[in-house]
């Protein structure tokens, strides 16, 4: 019976829900020029004071905005000192996020919310890696809700409106009359 006991507490012990990360893209097929925005979302997280990770596309394909950061957490200016999150490119194509929030962050809330701009075309895969909580003590699990891939298209080709045609035909029909008379 003690040892029943002590599987049952055990098991009740160790059955933790591992925590979420839920990566969303706007759309999964846009055209250059297009914006894209992309949300990181944090769901069952433990309290923690503070994590960290890099999320990776390609700097070919996309710009990175880093004024359209939107988050739960304070957005503040990396190497600041002041508590919250904040985004940097220090390389092309991986935006490093860093959070000290000075108090637990728990549950459901926006990690991130950023745009990024198609510059060229091909087909993107986004990688959220390297995720670090402070006071982890469980793994997170990162979702794609989206799927992780993106294709960019060239622009389509705008036609010239009918409207000058028709402008230029009527003005060429006013030219020719006025020749006759």
């Amino acid at each position: 019976m003690k040892k029943i006991m002590m599987m049952l507490t055990l098991l009740i012990a160790f059955n933790t829900n591992a925590s979420l990360i839920s990566v969303d893209v706007s759309d999964t097929n846009i055209s250059v020029g297009d914006t894209l925005s992309v949300t990181i979302n944090a769901v069952d997280f433990e309290a923690t004071d503070g994590f960290f990770f890099n999320f990776n596309y390609l700097a070919s394909i996309f710009d990175f905005d880093k004024n359209s950061i939107l988050s739960d957490i304070a957005v503040v200016e990396t190497g600041s000192g002041n508590d919250g999150i904040s985004a940097d490119e220090s390389l092309a194509g991986e935006i490093n996020f860093d959070s000290l929030t000075g108090s637990d962050v728990v549950g459901n809330f926006l990690i991130a919310s950023f745009d990024l701009t198609a510059i060229a075309q091909g087909l993107n895969i986004f990688d959220l890696n390297n995720f670090f909580s402070y006071a982890a003590t469980s793994d997170y699990n990162v979702t794609y809700v989206s799927g992780n891939e993106v294709t960019v298209n060239t622009a389509a080709a705008i036609p010239e409106p009918a409207s000058i045609l028709l402008f230029l035909a009527g003005l060429m029909l006013v030219a020719g009359r006025r020749k006759l008379f």
